[in-house]
């Protein structure tokens, strides 16, 4: 998200601090840092997504067991737990 905001790609319409407090956190979710096992299944997958954020999400739902949530139509080359 900061990412696309920088490029002016996404309007934010509060800073990213309070954006965080109040709509993930206040939401009851939490930030799941990248960890060592996210890294080892990241190697051992095939390269279908050119997106190392991507790849890295993907990694991060294999290891943990938990849904990814997006439309994108290349993540269903790597898992079936999706959302959408």
């Amino acid at each position: 998200m900061s990412i696309k905001a920088s490029l002016n790609r996404l309007e934010l319409k509060t800073n990213f601090p309070d954006l965080i407090q109040n709509y993930v956190y206040g939401n009851g979710f939490d930030i799941l840092s990248i960890n060592a096992e996210h890294l080892e299944q990241l190697k051992t997958l095939l390269y279908y997504h050119k997106d190392p954020f991507d790849s890295l999400i993907i990694a991060q739902s294999l290891t943990e067991n938990i849904p990814i949530l997006t439309k994108d139509e290349l993540f269903k080359r790597y898992t079936e737990n999706l959302l959408w």
